[in-house]
């Protein structure tokens, strides 16, 4: 699927991370978010230093002692405002190094050992079984980098059509959410013809919102479980393999840190299936 993400419409356009030049856009919360984030230093600071101006006027009104007190106490405060907030966010940024980290080795650390085992085995059963092995471990990789206890990560494998020469991607293996996924993608249809098409090309869809989706083929009057998604390609150099997608019920759960992480993983799962059948 293609290099998307949320345009200022709502829906979807070229995604930063497949399109190097494009800005990402901020999206709902994000941007009020962002907004507080940059002007909550200046705000507090003016604040502070207008209360300083009210307390020395009521200084020199009464004369009381405590005004004067009063005035020094919140210019203090002024000074200390900026190094304060900036420590605050030095810490979250810390705090989300480290969640990352974690969640990049807990993730990644089990798929590469699969890997290894995919590449040590015996072609014929034995390698099927390790490979089986492998598309549940890379899915469950997925599912937990998002960090999101609602996501849930899909395999979808290219294999024949019954009764038909077109290719189709059914739903192989899933983890996460209880719900199994119900979405085929059929070559001579217009959302597979879409789907194979960015398939061939290597690139990735992030969806944030599929209430303002106008993909081909997409049908808005569908009941989903899902509100966000994110889908990458599963390939080689000439073959195409699948397409691994994650997907969460509300907006916002999926960012694009998650974007980069999902197609790391359709990476290392294309490296071991490419393996495993290297004809």
């Amino acid at each position: 699927m293609p290099n998307l993400s949320v345009t200022s419409d709502g829906c979807v356009g070229p995604s930063s991370l497949g399109n190097p030049r494009g800005t990402p856009r901020a999206y709902g919360l994000e941007t009020v978010l962002k907004f507080i984030r940059k002007w909550r230093s200046p705000a507090v600071v003016a604040l502070l230093a207008g209360l300083g101006i009210v307390l020395q006027a009521l200084h020199k009104s009464t004369g009381e002692l405590y005004w004067m007190v009063a005035s020094i106490v919140a210019a203090i405060a002024a000074a200390l405002t900026v190094p304060f907030f900036k420590h605050l966010d030095e810490k979250a940024e810390k705090s989300a190094l480290l969640k990352y980290q974690e969640q990049i080795g807990d993730g990644l650390e089990p798929l590469l050992q699969q890997l290894v085992v995919v590449s040590e085995s015996v072609p014929g059963e034995a390698r099927n079984k390790e490979l089986s092995a492998l598309v549940r471990v890379a899915i469950e990789a997925a599912r937990h980098m998002a960090g999101q206890r609602r996501v849930r990560a899909t395999y979808y494998r290219v294999h024949p059509r019954k009764g038909s020469k077109r290719e189709s991607l059914v739903a192989m293996h899933y983890t996460g959410r209880g719900t199994k996924p119900k979405s085929e993608f059929t070559r001579g249809s217009d959302a597979g013809d879409y789907v194979f098409k960015n398939l061939s090309d290597n690139e990735t869809i992030f969806v944030k919102d599929t209430q303002d989706c106008e993909l081909p083929g997409w049908n808005r009057s569908r009941v989903r479980d899902y509100r966000t998604f994110i889908s990458v390609p599963v390939r080689g150099e000439q073959r195409i393999y699948g397409m691994l997608t994650v997907d969460a019920p509300t907006v916002g759960e999926l960012t694009g840190n998650d974007e980069m992480f999902v197609r790391c993983v359709g990476l290392l799962l294309a490296s071991g299936i490419a393996t495993a059948n290297p004809n």
